[in-house]
């Protein structure tokens, strides 16, 4: 219900249409950073994508005279975070995935390579980005020790590489959206572009190994003059997410960083995406964050607030739908519903039996279809798991410990599994109910 409220009243926040300068106001207007998560979630509940659809455009509609789009729009005062244009890269193959509308994502193909040309053209004499404009925010994230400055007045940005004007979470994050937009443009049959993104995106791997990479941990500028307030849990997060960590360190570089009070730590906004590094790493990683990643949710709902909070560093809002990640968690993992392929023609189902001993969801899959999925566990520690879909899609199944099995195009999946050795570390209760109605 907390989800439902805040996704409802920051509706406007996230989607608001084009009004005249002298009607607006900027403290209101959208955000193609806090829009991406917004739009997954909605996308989960409703499968609905009008108000997205117009959100692209409009965000598309904001190009400035060198490749970047606008980080709020529209606004009478123009604001660039650097980083915002990529979510908003992102924003447009997450809608192709869900919906496969090939015709709308091949549209923004052209200003989608300005923004991407736009980094290259900042790739430094080391193969990484840096010297991005100083009338460009170089926001990161909400962190407590990533304050303004006299000499640095801008907030969110890493301590680390204001001087140098050089962090390694740009070249990680260019990288990894290379390699998302390399997919996009093959999944809409303009492929002219996949091979040279993803050369792109390996250079900067290698530059970011060599240049930002202490032996252990990854570092927020170089690593040859990172001190104790150099490291962060966004870096690590962004290593896994980009390819930067090696499949065989990730979990120790994620539950290394996780556990060190020293590094600097990812807001309700980075959970979103330290969630998708944990699901990378693997099945364990995730679920033994799960409890501890989602405490400060569980504390929001302690004070009585009826909706999620902005972060827990300046609490300026009480009402912020970035922080609606547990929807997401829910029913793409704990639920295990996942799209693989555009439109919603293919899915993965993989769910998450140790979290819970019990589950009732509903989860929409793409425009016109929409999954169920309920489970129980027996006193005997059997689960049956059963998966309904209103049309029938090409299904994927996985449980705990075991390989994929295909089952073809279907309506209906069931499975049992055997939990006995299973812990479950649910959310708070023994069955957990998620998603639409």
């Amino acid at each position: 219900m907390v989800i439902r409220i805040v996704l409802s009243m920051n509706s406007f926040s996230a989607y608001t249409p084009p009004m005249p300068p002298s009607q607006f106001t900027d403290p209101l207007s959208r955000y193609s950073g806090d829009t991406r998560t917004v739009g997954l979630f909605h996308y989960l509940l409703s499968g609905d994508d009008r108000l997205m659809r117009q959100s692209i455009i409009t965000f598309a509609s904001s190009l400035t005279p060198e490749g970047l789009t606008q980080s709020r729009f529209p606004s009478h005062l123009p604001q660039i975070i650097a980083g915002f244009s990529l979510y908003w890269i992102l924003q447009v193959c997450d809608h192709h995935l869900f919906f496969g509308d090939e015709k709308f994502s091949r549209s923004f193909l052209p200003r989608i390579d300005g923004v991407l040309e736009f980094f290259d053209s900042h790739v430094d004499e080391l193969g990484l980005v840096s010297g991005l404009p100083y009338d460009c925010w170089q926001y990161v994230d909400w962190v407590t020790s990533w304050g303004a400055t006299d000499e640095h007045p801008d907030k969110g940005v890493p301590t680390s590489g204001r001087k140098s004007n050089r962090h390694t979470y740009f070249s990680m994050l260019y990288a990894y959206v290379l390699k998302q937009a390399a997919m996009l443009v093959r999944q809409v049959n303009r492929p002219a572009h996949a091979a040279e993104y993803e050369a792109r995106a390996e250079t900067l791997l290698i530059a970011i190994r060599t240049h930002c990479f202490d032996g252990t941990f990854f570092t927020d500028s170089l690593a040859s003059i990172a001190d104790e307030g150099a490291y962060s849990q966004h870096c690590q997060v962004f290593a896994v997410l980009c390819g930067a960590s090696p499949p065989s360190d990730q979990a120790r570089l994620l539950t290394s960083a996780f556990a060190n009070p020293n590094f600097s730590k990812c807001s309700y906004m980075m959970k979103f995406y330290a969630f998708r590094a944990f699901t990378i790493a693997s099945d364990d990683v995730y679920e033994s964050m799960w409890r501890s990643m989602l405490e400060p949710y569980r504390k929001m709902l302690g004070m009585n607030l009826t909706t999620w909070e902005e972060d827990d560093v300046r609490q300026r809002s009480d009402c912020h739908a970035w922080g609606s990640v547990p929807i997401y968690e829910f029913c793409t993992v704990l639920a295990g519903v996942r799209i693989l392929e555009p439109g919603g023609t293919k899915i993965l189902f993989t769910p998450r039996l140790g979290l819970s001993k019990g589950l009732k969801a509903r989860v929409c899959v793409g425009r016109d279809n929409m999954a169920d999925i309920e489970w129980e566990t027996s006193e005997d520690g059997e689960v049956k798991v059963g998966l309904k879909l209103r049309n029938s899609v090409h299904v994927v199944s996985r449980l705990p410990g075991a390989g994929e099995v295909e089952h073809g195009v279907v309506g209906r999946v069931t499975l049992v599994y055997l939990t006995k050795a299973l812990e479950f570390e649910g959310w708070g209760s023994d069955e957990q109910s998620c998603g639409t109605k």
